[in-house]
Parts: C-alpha cells; structure tokens; sequence
C-alpha cells in the first residue's frame, strides 16, 4: 500500500441510534456506550438487547420499565439498519465504576398473544387458523402460501395461549413461526424462503472475514425413525405412527439401499373416501400394485388402506390389503392397525395427537428436524454484517470440503458493538434442501 493510499484509507466505523417511545438518546449515549448487544432468534424467543452504559458521573437517568426501545445499527460510510423494537423489561446499576444496564425484549410479543384460551378448531386449513389469531391480535399475517393450504381435521386450544398454539402448528409442520414488526410470520423451517414463498438471498461467507468458528457434526443414525401417538375421539380410535427413513425414501422416490429395514409395518393411506367397502378394497388393491414399481414405496409400507362411508347400508370405516395377500382373497379389516417399527432407537414424541394424519404429519416434522439438526456451525464475522437475519441461506468457503460443500441456513445472529469494534455472530444449521414439499 503506498503513501497515497494510506493518507486516503478510512478505518471502518461503527455507528448506531437508538431512541425511547420516539425520543432519540443517541447524543446522550456518545462516550458511555460500554456495548450494545442484540441478539436475533427464530420463532417465539424473543429477540433481546442489552446495552451497557458508562455513569462514573451519576448523571444517567434510569428508564422506566414497559417503555419501548427502537434500535439502528451499521457503519458510516453504509448507513444504518433497523433492528427491531424492544420493550425494556430489565434496568440494572452497578459499581464501581457505576454502569447502567439496559435490557429489552421483543416488542411485538404483547399480551394477547400469551393469554390462555380453550376452544376446538375443525375442518379448517393452517392458514384460516392462523389468520384468526393475527386478526385477534393485530398483526398483519404472512403465511406461506404452501403451509396455509395445509388441511386440519381437528386441533384443540384447551388453556393454551396464541404464543403456544403456534409453536406447536410450527413443529407439527415443521415451520418457523414468529412476530416481528407487526407481522405474524409463518414459513418453512430451513427452507430459506420468505412468506411469500420468495427465495431469500444467499450469505456469502469466506474465511477471511471470521474472527472464529467451531464446526460440530454428530452422527444423523442415532434415531432410525419417530413415533407419535393419536387419540381420536370422534372416531373411538387410539394408535401410533412412524416415520422414519424408508418413509422419507419413498416419499422422495429416492433408491432403497441394501441395508434399509424392509418394512415398517404402516399402511398407506388413500384420501378419497369411497361410497362402498368393495369399492374401497378395489382403490386399495390398484395403488398396491402400482406401488410394486417403486422399490422405495415397496420397502416403506406393508399395503393399503382406504376408507368407506356406504349411506344406503349405514356404515363406515376402513379397508387395508396386505402384502403377502393373494389377489383374490384380500382380506378387508374395518379397524386402523397398530404401526409396528423393527428398529429399537425411536424417539417418541410425548404430545397425543387429535387424529392420526396430525400425528403423522408432526412425526415427519420431528423427523426431517433431526436430519437437519447433524452438523452445526458457528462463525463469529470479524466486521459486523448488520443486514443478516434468521433463515437467510448461506455458503461458506476456505473451511474443509466438507464444511464449504453444505447448503447452511443461519438461525441466529447476534450483533455486538463496543468501542472495540462491531462484530456479527452466527449460528448455521444444514438448510432442508432435501425435503420436499407437500402436493
């Protein structure tokens, strides 16, 4: 670098606002700020801040509790990004030297949004669901498209708040729900797409711009599948599912290597409900066979099931046909069969389901969350990246071919700004480009 060069340099600085039900302090924090951390989670844990302040001088006044705290972050020569607003829950004083600390959580998780309430949902879709309880709550929803047209036979809010409801939807379909500025946000978990289905934009990341990093992967056989348990009332039926990894093979129409379990003793199910218990047997008997061309398919069910609902003889149920059975002497069974899984480390999930399609579909969430969750990798930035948020894919590169060969996903990012400097600290996980969509 020559004279001329370092006579024109410009050292990165930091730089942030921060203003108090609308008043702006910043003028006031210039030469306390000890740091500023803020720390940006998926789904309902909120979001925080902690600001530390220098008070030797005794002249900081301390803020009132309940008040609400806006956040900007950047650098000078970039400009600031918006980071939020948060409800000071937490003021502290300590010496010496005297510091005042401020902590603040997420605005948007406000009161209605943790009341307890009990009532039953039937015949809905995720997105009516979820648009009722943004309509409840003042928040605009953002549902993804996919996760909105999801059918829901039946799910109960008994002494349950918002907040929990929505976890829960979340993990039953494998989502990521959250508020953020007035937003009631759900969408595909490590999918790396906004509300609107919209692919986000990739973070590049190389290893010249981290300070550290820590790379972690763990063994991705240690559960073979994950059972969940249902209790219908309005059908008298109780039961289990599984899902594991023949499952997922052939939901994929992915190859069946040599050493997959043969069977997991569960039926595929036809949706369409047929006027006739022959009628039934017939639809189950066909898309049998039509599953003897695909290995996976094959190896992942014992037979078939559908259901009947004959008006003129009054009855209704359910028909499977076996494998193994001779074409002409299927046996039909008006009872759903108890799943059965031959691999001894499964993860049982503990909640009982409403009906067997929700414990199903959250055995399958559970699963594909396990497949992610393998490898882990942390990097901390050595220069800030204040536009970074959850669920943004990204790719790393001057790591092991192993590392930078990943699809990553962040899922949370921590900011930390002090006199020292302003860093950005990550947490990736394996983005779920794997899985696919429901039809």
């Amino acid at each position: 670098m020559s004279l001329s060069d370092l006579t024109n340099f410009v050292h990165p600085q930091p730089i942030y606002s921060v203003d108090v039900d609308g008043t702006d302090i910043t003028n006031t924090l210039q030469g306390r700020l000890i740091s500023l951390s803020l720390t940006d989670n998926r789904g309902f844990e909120a979001d925080q801040i902690d600001i530390s302040l220098d008070d030797t001088d005794g002249k900081l006044d301390l803020p009132a509790r309940g008040a609400t705290l806006r956040c900007w972050i950047g650098w000078k020569h970039s400009g600031l990004v918006y980071k939020g607003s948060y409800t000071i829950d937490e003021v502290s004083h300590s010496g010496t030297p005297d510091t005042l600390t401020i902590r603040g959580r997420s605005a948007d998780l406000r009161t209605g949004l943790t009341t307890q309430r009990e009532r039953s949902w039937h015949d809905v879709t995720l997105g009516d669901i979820l648009e009722t309880l943004a309509d409840e709550n003042d928040l605009t929803p953002a549902i993804n498209a996919t996760l909105a047209g999801q059918y829901i036979e039946h799910i109960d809010q008994t002494n349950e708040s918002a907040v929990n409801l929505m976890t829960r939807l979340a993990k039953q379909f494998d989502a990521i729900a959250t508020v953020k500025n007035g937003m009631l946000l759900f969408i595909p978990a490590a999918g790396g797409l906004s509300a609107s289905g919209v692919v986000l934009p990739t973070v590049t990341i190389t290893r010249e711009s981290g300070d550290q990093h820590n790379f972690s992967i763990a063994d991705r056989e240690t559960y073979t599948g994950v059972k969940a348990t249902y209790n219908d009332v309005q059908l008298a039926v109780k039961g289990e599912v599984t899902w594991g990894k023949d499952e997922n093979s052939a939901e994929n129409n992915e190859p069946v290597t040599a050493e997959s379990t043969p069977t997991t003793g569960q039926y595929k199910a036809l949706e369409k409900v047929h006027k006739s218990r022959d009628a039934a047997l017939k639809a189950a008997k066909l898309e049998w066979k039509k599953m003897q061309k695909n290995k996976a398919a094959k190896a992942a069910y014992i037979g078939t099931k559908a259901k009947f609902n004959d008006r003129n003889l009054g009855q209704e149920g359910e028909v499977t046909y076996r494998e193994g059975t001779d074409d002409g002497k299927a046996e039909a069974k008006d009872e759903t069969p108890k799943v059965s899984q031959s691999a001894d480390n499964i993860k049982t999930l503990r909640h009982v389901y409403a009906n067997k399609s929700n414990a199903l579909r959250a055995a399958r969430a559970e699963w594909r969350k396990l497949q992610r969750g393998v490898a882990t990798f942390t990097i901390t930035l050595a220069r800030g990246r204040p536009e970074l948020f959850p669920e943004l894919p990204a790719t790393v590169s001057g790591w092991k071919p192993a590392i930078d060969s990943t699809d990553w996903i962040v899922s949370k990012v921590t900011h930390n700004l002090s006199d020292s400097g302003f860093t950005t600290g990550l947490e990736l996980e394996i983005k779920a480009t794997e899985v696919a969509e429901e039809e």
